[in-house]
């Protein structure tokens, strides 16, 4: 992914975090190259997080490797970054049907899938884009990559 990657906004929501203490706010983008991005902006409580957008295809492949699924499973993809970042994107993932809970569980997930996530992020932008061209404060990232991988986004 180039560092020059525009990412647009196609969605912005909010959602409890897993342990139910705070509402987290957060976007879900499409990159000039149609790589679903996701990235927290916001939480209600003080815990602080990483602002950086991340590619989901990332996401997806350790999703992918795995169920059960907790909090700590996404840890790798955030080194460097809060600790509060794996846990606060699962709650995305849980908030867009990506993940749920195991029946029984408190802390375990499975994984459900991306077809919905994709199909809802085709939606999403079939809206945005019928609101025609945006203007000149239109909501667009510039990604910058990382020297160790293009699966961190910044704004």
């Amino acid at each position: 992914m180039s560092p020059d990657t525009i990412v647009s906004v196609i969605k912005s929501d909010s959602c409890e975090s897993l342990s139910k203490k705070s509402m987290l706010g957060y976007q879900v983008g499409y990159s000039d190259e149609k790589d679903i991005c996701i990235r927290i902006i916001s939480n209600t409580a003080k815990g602080l997080f990483g602002k950086d957008w991340f590619l989901y295809s990332s996401i997806d492949v350790i999703l992918r490797e795995g169920t059960p699924l907790k909090a700590s499973t996404l840890s790798s993809l955030f080194k460097g970054k809060s600790a509060n970042t794996p846990g606060f994107i699962m709650a995305i993932l849980k908030h867009l049907e990506v993940i749920k809970l195991v029946e029984g569980s408190k802390h375990q997930y499975e994984y459900m899938g991306a077809v919905a996530l994709e199909s809802a992020a085709q939606g999403w932008t079939e809206s945005v884009e019928s609101m025609g061209p945006m203007n000149e404060g239109g909501d667009v990232s510039l990604i910058k990559t990382s020297k160790k991988g293009a699966n961190k986004l910044k704004s």
